[in-house]
């Protein structure tokens, strides 16, 4: 069965045109707290099985959560704040301060926002807001966002979009057909 299930996988892979690093291959099982290990899979041939893994920069746990390095997330925001401070220093204007905020600082802190947006605490949301804040306090921004209303539009867009008619990703990649909005700002 294992070697029959890491097969499956590579002969997947190969089939849409992707390699796989072996060496880089984990086993996550998704699976409730108490679940005792006889009642899970057996473990792939030559492939770790591993409690949390990074996908697409989300990390997962094997009970399903979802958890962000927060600290980690606020810590790389404030660095590009002060580049930010650099760029104003250099005579950029309002405008484009605003879309390299967006682009720099505002994408690092919604990527994945309708996943773990009902993980995070409220101290976590409130260290998120703040950098929203200094950066329009500071002139970096033409308004300020606020988290919470951004979350709620973006889960709404989610809800609706999951609902509406399906289009597949690759036709919408092609032909522009997604119909995600911008966020909102406050």
């Amino acid at each position: 069965m294992n070697n029959q299930s890491s097969g499956i996988c590579i002969d997947w892979a190969r089939e849409n045109k992707m390699s796989v690093n072996l060496l880089k291959m984990v086993q996550l099982v998704f699976r409730r707290p108490n679940t005792s290990n006889d009642l899970l899979p057996s473990v792939m041939t030559n492939v770790r099985r591993v409690a949390a893994a990074k996908l697409l920069g989300v990390h997962l746990t094997q009970n399903f959560t979802f958890s962000q390095p927060k600290d980690a997330v606020v810590t790389v925001c404030n660095q590009r704040l002060y580049l930010l401070a650099q760029l104003k220093r250099q005579g950029l204007d309002l405008s484009a301060l605003d879309s390299v905020f967006y682009a720099i600082i505002a994408n690092k802190i919604l990527y994945a926002l309708p996943l773990y947006y009902g993980y995070l605490t409220q101290s976590h949301k409130e260290m998120l807001q703040r950098i929203f804040k200094k950066a329009n306090r500071r002139g970096f921004t033409v308004h300020e966002y606020d988290l919470q209303a951004i979350a709620e539009n973006v889960q709404y867009d989610l809800f609706h979009n999951s609902c509406s008619t399906v289009v597949p990703l690759s036709e919408s990649l092609i032909h522009g057909k997604s119909k995600t909005s911008k966020f909102h700002a406050a």
